[in-house]
């Protein structure tokens, strides 16, 4: 009763005082509350777009938002094949991501900002019977295209693996990509954030450890025929690493010695010119008596 009291006395005695302590009280609860609100309706929202697609389904674990320096940060991203069982890898995956965005974009209805992604792993798989399967590019600039107009000045990966398996012979055969660091830039779906629409990607990494590659390449993402232009370069790669590959295409098993391997490519809506160069440094073939011949048959070590 005294502190109703004491209430309807303020009232009384301040009415302006008490109405605008009232309404900056109401704001501030309003404000704490959507703050609490905004990283589970902004999850929602992207989570919607991103499986809302006939074969590629993408999802986010987690949002973290960053209003003051205007950033969110992400985790547990997946990409997998609408119909993948939950026990398959995914073709995409990513442990964390942050995002940089500039407040003054945002206001003009579009977001400009940076992406550095972390831990990311990418699956390339060819099947028996068909071509070779990943992230397919067009599942995934329908679904960017979707949403609102943007421009990443850079995307930065580090610590990234890319693994290509082949199914499409008697024996599987896997090739291993890490350390992949990647930087791109200009990733944008509007013209009118942008001069070009054309993004440029450097990147690095090892190939079994040993091996060291660079790529760099200029790509139109949106063009609906692939429009690129691609230089790259495989170094050192050891020959008995490739062991799996090379019995399986040509017959042959290596006991040691590199391969590198120098190629350009362009392609001008889907039509393609280029040209591949590989040089082996002191390759030798395994030994007819080695113990791993043993068990091979004899058709095959004439063939060698």
């Amino acid at each position: 009763w005294c502190v109703m009291r004491s209430v309807r006395d303020m009232k009384n005695a301040h009415p302006c005082t008490f109405w605008t302590t009232t309404v900056l009280a109401i704001v501030v609860v309003l404000l704490v509350a959507a703050r609490i609100a905004l990283p589970y309706v902004l999850l929602s929202r992207v989570n919607d777009v991103l499986a809302d697609h006939p074969s590629v389904v993408g999802h986010i674990d987690d949002l973290d938002v960053a209003l003051l320096r205007g950033g969110y940060r992400i985790k547990g991203v997946v990409f997998k094949n609408r119909g993948q069982s939950a026990e398959s890898p995914p073709l995409l995956r990513a442990r964390e991501a942050e995002l940089t965005v500039h407040w003054r974009a945002l206001w003009h209805g579009h977001v400009v900002g940076a992406v550095d992604a972390r831990d990311v792993v990418l699956r390339v798989v060819h099947a028996k019977g068909s071509a070779p399967h990943t992230i397919e590019p067009r599942a995934v600039r329908e679904q960017v295209k979707r949403l609102l107009p943007f421009r990443i000045n850079h995307v930065v990966v580090r610590n990234g693996v890319v693994h290509y398996v082949d199914e499409a012979g008697a024996r599987a055969v896997n090739i291993d990509v890490d350390d992949v660091q990647l930087v791109a830039t200009n990733l944008t779906n509007s013209e009118k954030l942008s001069k070009t629409l054309v993004a440029t990607l450097d990147a690095t990494g090892h190939v079994f450890h040993d091996g060291v590659l660079k790529l760099h390449a200029d790509i139109d993402p949106f063009e609906s025929r692939p429009t690129f232009s691609l230089d790259a370069e495989g170094v050192r790669i050891p020959l008995r690493d490739l062991n799996q590959l090379t019995d399986e295409k040509l017959k042959a098993d290596f006991s040691s010695g590199t391969i590198s391997v120098f190629a350009e490519a362009r392609s001008d809506k889907g039509v393609f010119y280029g040209y591949v160069k590989p040089l082996l440094h002191e390759p030798r073939l395994v030994e007819p008596g080695d113990p791993e011949k043993k068990n091979e048959p004899g058709w095959k070590k004439l063939w060698e």
